[in-house]
């Protein structure tokens, strides 16, 4: 744990391991029906702000965990061993998505559903195309166009050459800054490039072109006073159990700039009449294959005893 008097290593207190589950009867005096485990498999996250309490020269006890619901975003993903949550990274100003040109091969509606989880929390969010001096299939440069009509930003770089490096870290000063994306894209690579002390340990892709795990934890690495950036794990599974249908079109810019223009108010745009994004769609000024996301996603938010956000 990073303070302002060291580095400390800390313990979790067992209470914040813990959820007290009330009597919800009104026959009774509130109390204590049970007590589960928490919902996330570990309740502090990078990024988080705690207060402890000093145990010894360089350790301490975390005594509680200060996050307001408004301010804090994490990028959540279904813990391999358990149903709980994992939340990688807290209290991030901005969501920096790394693709690669190849190896692996970018895969679009894994992307889409780290839009909609970002524009969810109303975080602004990049995208970063990294490995640019290898060899890009067509059809990347092809897809990445249906983003930057849409509105976002895409900056192109390469770790192995520094092109791109500085308008990187131009977009970085000032923020808190979490990098996600799938194994082998480059996040750690592009992060030992702009801080050398970093030293994250990296790793070459398969032989199949995916990427292999090598970042295993959450790590927090200042670039200076102001600006941080943290390293998370690669993500082949992505969940949001928050987000409502009916926010859903609200997720997408390009559906959002349509709202109110439907002959039904509570129109899902899927197969209702009359439809401005359906009208959009056959116009193609909205893109296909970000609507089939949009209609995945729809489906899988209304499908009965299923985890929203499952990406296999």
């Amino acid at each position: 744990m990073e303070t302002d008097h060291g580095t400390f290593r800390c313990k979790l207190r067992g209470k914040l391991r813990k959820e007290l589950i009330y009597s919800t009867s009104k026959s009774r005096a509130r109390r204590v029906q049970r007590v589960q485990p928490t919902q996330t498999r570990a309740p502090v996250s990078v990024g988080d702000h705690v207060h402890i309490r000093l145990l010894g020269p360089d350790t301490a006890v975390i005594e509680e965990i200060l996050r307001d619901d408004d301010q804090t975003w994490g990028i959540i993903r279904q813990a391999p061993e358990s149903k709980r949550a994992h939340v990688l990274a807290a209290n991030v100003d901005q969501i920096v998505i790394v693709l690669a040109a190849t190896q692996p091969v970018p895969d679009f509606t894994l992307l889409d559903r780290y839009l909609v989880i970002a524009e969810y929390h109303d975080l602004p969010t990049f995208l970063v195309l990294n490995k640019i001096d290898l060899s890009m299939p067509p059809q990347v440069e092809e897809e990445l166009s249906i983003y930057a009509r849409v509105g976002y930003t895409i900056l192109r770089t390469s770790a192995e050459t520094g092109s791109g490096m500085s308008q990187l870290r131009e977009c970085l000063q000032g923020n808190r800054s979490v990098f996600s994306g799938v194994s082998g894209v480059g996040k750690s690579s592009l992060i030992n490039r702009l801080a050398a002390s970093a030293a994250l340990p990296v790793g070459a892709v398969g032989a199949k072109g995916e990427g292999r795990h090598i970042t295993t934890r959450s790590e927090t690495i200042a670039l200076d006073d102001e600006t941080h950036v943290m390293d998370t794990p690669g993500l082949r599974k992505l969940s949001s159990w928050s987000i409502e249908p009916e926010d859903l079109p609200h997720l997408f810019p390009e559906i959002r700039a349509l709202m109110g223009q439907c002959r039904f108010r509570d129109c899902a745009h899927i197969d209702e009449p009359a439809c401005a994004v359906r009208s959009a769609l056959q116009a193609r000024t909205i893109a296909e294959r970000r609507y089939k996301s949009y209609v995945l996603f729809h489906y899988e938010l209304t499908a009965q005893n299923l985890t929203p956000w499952e990406q296999a």
